[in-house]
Formats: structure tokens, C-alpha cells, sequence
């Protein structure tokens, strides 16, 4: 009767060692890549159900991704055989939490085991600010876009063919606001790309480009430097074309050597950061010219090369 106990006590201990080793050991790289929200963040509540909490979470600012609201609840299995993969978590931890959206509102998910990544000691409160869903101010911007942003940006204007220093306009007047593309609703982007794009594309990507670009970001002057870039913001653009008569002769006389104004997108990549996708206009030609593309690149060694665009409007 004693071995029969022995075994049994035997068998079930190796099948929690078991289990628990099958969870893989990942990079923060690949961690990083897993999580489509990456926030700091506080935690104000904590229920628990059997061996699930449920946490509630405050966002103090976003490291990757961007959501419409401050509050999100989670759900952590912080007790029996994954104890060592999931903290404990109590009101009042701050830290780091690496999440996946969630398809219910106002929930997110883990990005993979061990997605949390508390601060020891309670030195950091949360920032004072407005709130998520309050209009944003005139000039003002929640984030600025990635540096990684700014390569893809510089290939594909080297692809494209403008900004060439042997061309007689090569300064490139980029707008400072990051846009969506306009030739689409909002709601439209997915079944648009998906349908012009097809295999060549994740529907992951997509959702991904969808999500970062519902708000505005900064752009900034980091693209390569062998392109001529000058950015131009919202204000002076409405000032030039304000009145809309004679706005493009007042342009190319304060920006002669420009072909006209470049808006750019975030860009959004997939999960193993091999392909990108973003939207790119250019206006031009007395205000009947202008073209919108998005356009799917793909890293070839140190290059961001086009793979495919699509022309979603023209002028």
C-alpha cells in the first residue's frame, strides 16, 4: 500500500515538473515581439478566483501599441504549478506588462507566460495627466514615432525615386502628423488591403497597422541623411493654402526645389520584424495632382524593399 503511495506521489510530482518545463525560456527580444501593447503601469485591484486573479491595471504611458482607454483588467494564474511564470501581484505594484488585445472591452491578455515584470521597491506613482478619452490639445502629441519607423520611411522614398540629390527637386517636405490613409474609412482599412494584398499579407499586420494608426504621432527629421527632408506641420500648412486660391504658387515659392507634400503613416510590422507595411501620399501640381499607396515591404538584409503597392486614391 506504502509503494502504491509512493508511486502515486511520485507520478504526480513529475508530471507538475513536467509541465512546468515545457513552458520555454524566451528573449526579452521575442517577448517584446509576442505583445502587441507593452505598458507601465499600476495595479489598483486585485480579485481572485481559485487559482486565477483577476487584475485590474492603470496605464501610465504605452512602450509599444497605443489603446482608447487608461484601464484594463487581466488575468494571471499566480498560484499551484506556475507560481515561478506568474507573479503574485497586490495593489499598488507598479511595473512593466507585456499584453495582447483582447476581443472583450476593456481586457487584455498575457503575451506569454511570465508577462509581467513588477519593480521591487513602491518609489514610482502614477503620472498626472488628462484623461485617455479627452480630445487632445492643438500641437500636441501622445507619442512620437519609433526609431525603427524611420528606416522603412528612408528606403522606401530611395525606392520611390524622390529626394534624389541629381534630381532638380530633391527637398522632401514630409507633415510632421502621421495620417491614416485617406483614399479609405477607418472601418474599411482591413477588407481594403486585405483584398488588394491577399497572401502576400498577415492578418495580424493589418490589425496591427489599424490599431497604431488611430491616433496621430510626431514625426521627427531622423530619416537617412542622404535625403533633403524638411517637415512641415499642420499649422503652417492650413496657413499656406488659407486662402485655398493661389495656396500651391505661395508653396513652391517659400519651398521651390519640392515637388510637393509627403505624408507618411506609422508603420506597422509583423511579429519577427521581416515585413512592414504603411501609407504614403504625395500632393503636388497646383492641387490636381496627388497620389496615396499602401505600400508592404520586405527586410532583405539591412533593406527595407518593396514588395508590393497598392494606389488607393488619385488626383
Amino acid at each position: 500500500m506504502k509503494k502504491i503511495l509512493c508511486f502515486t506521489l511520485l507520478f504526480a510530482f513529475l508530471s507538475l515538473t513536467s509541465f512546468a518545463s515545457s513552458i520555454k525560456r524566451i528573449t526579452l527580444t521575442e517577448m517584446q515581439a509576442k505583445a502587441n501593447l507593452i505598458v507601465l503601469a499600476k495595479v489598483t485591484k486585485v480579485v481572485t478566483e481559485g487559482d486565477n486573479d483577476h487584475v485590474t491595471i492603470k496605464i501610465d504611458s504605452y512602450l509599444k501599441g497605443e489603446g482608447p482607454q487608461s484601464v484594463y483588467t487581466i488575468t494571471l494564474c499566480s498560484h499551484g504549478g506556475l507560481k515561478d511564470f506568474d507573479p503574485a501581484l497586490k495593489e499598488g505594484d507598479t511595473g512593466v506588462f507585456f499584453l495582447k488585445r483582447s476581443k472583450q472591452e476593456g481586457e487584455v491578455e498575457k503575451a506569454y507566460w511570465g508577462s509581467v515584470a513588477t519593480f521591487n521597491k513602491p518609489n514610482y506613482v502614477l503620472t498626472e495627466k488628462k484623461d485617455f478619452n479627452q480630445p487632445e490639445e492643438e500641437n500636441a502629441f501622445e507619442q512620437t514615432v519609433l526609431s525603427a519607423d524611420y528606416k522603412v520611411y528612408s528606403d522606401t522614398l530611395q525606392q520611390l525615386g524622390v529626394g534624389k540629390s541629381d534630381i532638380p527637386k530633391n527637398v522632401l517636405v514630409i507633415k510632421i502628423e502621421t495620417i491614416l490613409g485617406t483614399g479609405t474609412k477607418s472601418a474599411e482599412v482591413y477588407p481594403f488591403i486585405k483584398d488588394k494584398f491577399d497572401e502576400l499579407i498577415e492578418d495580424n499586420l493589418i490589425n496591427e497597422f489599424a490599431a497604431l494608426n488611430s491616433k496621430s504621432a510626431e514625426i521627427q527629421n531622423k530619416f537617412d541623411k542622404t535625403l533633403n527632408v524638411i517637415l512641415i506641420s499642420k499649422e503652417s500648412v492650413d496657413k499656406i493654402f488659407n486662402p485655398i486660391e493661389g495656396g500651391w504658387k505661395r508653396f513652391y515659392s517659400e519651398y521651390p526645389h519640392s515637388s510637393g507634400i509627403i505624408g507618411f503613416s506609422k508603420v506597422a510590422f509583423n511579429a519577427d520584424k521581416t515585413k512592414a507595411l504603411l501609407y504614403y501620399e504625395d500632393s503636388f501640381d497646383s492641387g490636381k495632382g496627388g497620389v496615396g499607396y499602401y505600400i508592404l515591404l520586405k527586410k532583405q538584409e539591412d533593406k527595407w524593399v518593396i514588395q508590393k503597392k497598392v494606389m488607393c486614391w488619385i488626383a
